[in-house]
Parts: structure tokens; C-alpha cells; sequence
């Protein structure tokens, strides 16, 4: 065939939202459409799956698109590990030999895999070495997030983590920001923020911190003595008026700031590299004044992410606006799908 019909979802499945991004390749032309749905506090997973359904219906997604998830957690570890050069059934070979050395869990509850990152020529050695990055993941989360999907008919082509997935849309959006720079990407998701460093945009450290907006939300429920929900209401809406609201907002980001800070040290002195440059995604990155709290604390620049203009090409003027709101909260979603554009 000249030109293959083809569907390809990217869906990001938070615990506050669903964030969806789907690109449809009929006729050689392309179209690319998005959806965010927010989810009830402490939704079910048949819940979920609903919302799903729903979302999907309203996309117009056919029941043989490819379906792309991703995972995050404190359950999904990173290792970046320095071998001697091998080939790949090699390095898995390896790992599996020497999996207590890396890796606490026991491999039959885990799914795992690896990335080679780069390969590296050591002059004093006289040899070649590769990078690898080793993910992972507790086979439960994985198995919630396939299970969500099956409930309605479908099955995941592929699973990634939120940490990549982050760094593979910088990269493919922004290809002169990484190059010869060391900087650092922080999705500030609801339960989790994702941070990942990029050297000359190879990823050198990356970790899913313990902190998201919702800690904010659960914390002004708590002083306020209201709802969970309106105190959600209150967080997003608020414009900087009310100085209690304002200090758990401030100590939030102070509570982010140590994390980074903490990491950016580790990196500098564990790779003797300097992260110069930060960049927020993610829902959290609409708090208000967040960037500019962040940038006092780290004493760095800190910079949203821009709207991409390869949307423009595939995109009706709606979509593009669509997609524009919603932007930082789907980079993750279009991280997934970086080789279907």
C-alpha cells in the first residue's frame, strides 16, 4: 500500500486525570486530536475504565488503534549501569546473573528491561564501554494499568515510563535545547513529579519524587476544614490573595526545591556534571507562581515548556487551541507517540 491507515493512542492514566493524545494517519494526511478528563477522587478502577470508554467514544478511537501507557511510581526504579561492550541478549544475560547486586526485588515480581543509552570508548582502558539504563517496574502496577484497558476491550502495544516518555517529547520537540547542555525536565504530576536529566540529551539520572499538587490540595482541605473537592476548587482558582493558601503553596515548592537540589548535587558529584537549565510540565505546573518560586529556591532558570509549531501542519485551528490549553499536562501522553509523528 502507498499510504497505511493507522491509529496510535498515547494515554496517560494519572490518579487526578486522564490525559490522551491520538494521532490518525489515513490517505498519507495526518490529524492529531487530544482529550483531559479529570477522574472522581479516589475513582475505582471500573470507574476508570468508564471514563476510558468514554474518552475513546468521544475521540472517535476504532477498536484496532495501537493503545500506548505509561507507569510512574515509587514501585519503578531506575539503575544506570556502565558495562564492558556487549551485545544486548548479553546484557540481559548479565543482569539477570548479577540482579542482587542491582536490584532489591525479586525478578519474578518485577517486569524489567533495558535502554542503551550510549556507547563509550575508554582511551586509558584501551576498550569500549556502553551505558545502559536498567527500569523496573512491580508487576502489579503494571498489571492495574494493562487490566483498566482490557476492561473495555483493549490491550497496550506498549509501556513506558512517565520519566522517558517525558525526555523522548523534549528531545523530538526541542532537539537545540539539549544539545551540549546538561538540563533537567519536572512533570509535576498529582501523586508523583517526574524529574529526569538530560547530558547532551542522553539521560544520565532520573527518579519519581513522593510530591505532587495534591499534597497542596490535601493540605489546604485540612486548614481550611473543607471538602477535598473545594479545596481543589480553591488551589486552581487562586490568585495569590489569601496568605495562608500562599505559604503551602510556598513550602510545597520549598519541599521540591530540596529534592532537586539533593539530586543536582548527587549528579555533579557522582558525573562532575552542572544541571544549568529546568523545565515544568505537568498539572502542577499551573500553581500559581510555581516557576518563580522555584527559581528563587534554586537560584536557576526555570522555564515552562513552549508550544511545539510541528503541530500546525496536522492540526485544525481547534485542535491546536485544544491542545495549546492543555500542552503542559500532555507532554507524558505525546512522549509516547514521538515515532508516529
Amino acid at each position: 500500500m502507498l499510504f497505511k491507515n493507522e491509529e496510535v493512542v498515547g494515554l496517560d492514566i494519572g490518579t487526578s486525570s486522564v490525559k490522551s493524545v491520538v494521532i490518525k494517519k489515513k490517505l498519507g494526511k495526518k490529524e492529531v486530536k487530544s482529550n483531559l478528563t479529570s477522574l472522581p477522587l479516589k475513582a475505582s478502577p471500573s470507574q476508570i475504565s468508564e471514563i476510558l470508554k468514554e474518552v475513546f467514544d468521544k475521540l472517535k478511537v476504532s477498536k484496532d488503534a495501537k493503545v500506548k501507557i505509561s507507569i510512574s511510581g515509587s514501585e519503578v526504579i531506575f539503575k544506570y549501569i556502565y558495562l564492558p561492550a556487549m551485545r544486548r541478549i548479553d546484557i540481559l544475560n548479565t543482569i539477570k546473573l548479577e540482579w542482587d547486586k542491582y536490584v532489591s526485588f525479586k525478578m519474578e515480581d518485577v517486569c524489567w528491561d533495558i535502554q542503551i543509552l550510549e556507547i563509550l570508548k575508554d582511551t586509558f582502558k584501551k576498550r569500549k564501554e556502553i551505558f545502559v539504563l536498567l527500569v523496573i517496574a512491580k508487576k502489579e502496577i503494571v498489571d492495574k494499568k494493562i487490566q483498566l484497558l482490557k476492561d473495555i476491550g483493549l490491550y497496550p502495544q506498549n509501556i513506558n515510563v512517565d520519566t522517558l516518555c517525558l525526555a523522548n517529547a523534549f528531545k523530538f520537540f526541542y532537539p537545540l535545547e539539549v544539545k551540549n547542555k546538561t538540563i533537567a525536565l519536572l512533570n509535576i504530576g498529582n501523586m508523583y513529579s517526574n524529574l529526569i536529566i538530560l547530558k547532551n540529551g542522553i539521560p544520565c539520572f532520573s527518579r519519581d519524587i513522593p510530591l505532587g499538587s495534591r499534597d497542596i490540595t490535601q493540605r489546604i482541605s485540612e486548614r481550611k476544614r473543607i471538602s477535598f473537592d473545594e479545596a481543589e476548587l480553591l488551589k486552581k482558582n487562586f490568585d495569590g490573595s489569601d496568605e495562608e493558601i500562599l505559604f503551602i503553596i510556598k513550602r510545597f515548592a520549598g519541599n521540591i526545591s530540596n529534592e532537586l537540589a539533593l539530586s543536582f548535587e548527587y549528579l555533579k558529584r557522582e558525573i562532575g556534571v552542572e544541571v544549568k537549565n529546568v523545565y515544568l510540565s505537568g498539572g502542577g505546573a499551573h500553581l500559581y507562581q510555581i516557576k518563580e518560586f522555584l527559581t528563587k529556591n534554586l537560584n536557576m532558570k526555570i522555564d515552562f515548556w513552549s508550544f511545539p509549531k510541528q503541530f500546525s501542519k496536522f492540526s485544525s485551528p481547534s485542535e491546536i487551541q485544544n491542545l495549546k490549553d492543555h500542552f503542559l499536562d500532555l507532554v507524558i501522553s505525546l512522549g509516547m507517540l514521538v515515532k508516529d509523528f
